[in-house]
């Protein structure tokens, strides 16, 4: 998938995370997903940093389950 980078309008594929990694294109600053390259850019005019921030978020938390889970079957 790809769409117009908005400053240059050349055609720019989106992140693709099998192939991209994260922090190339993506650094976090606090709670926000702030775009570092044309890629980036191109993924968040789509909107999709809200639904990856989002996505982070989830993940993060079913982590932090997890880690509760296990303790809590520990002490048993």
């Amino acid at each position: 998938m790809a769409s117009l980078d908005p400053e240059t309008g050349a055609v720019t594929l989106l992140f693709h995370p099998r192939l991209k990694r994260w922090p190339d294109h993506f650094p976090i600053v606090g709670v926000e997903i702030v775009p570092l390259t044309v890629v980036g850019c191109v993924t968040r005019v789509l909107n999709l940093s809200s639904f990856l921030a989002l996505l982070f978020m989830q993940i993060l938390n079913l982590k932090i389950w997890l880690q509760i889970m296990k303790l809590c079957y520990n002490r048993r």
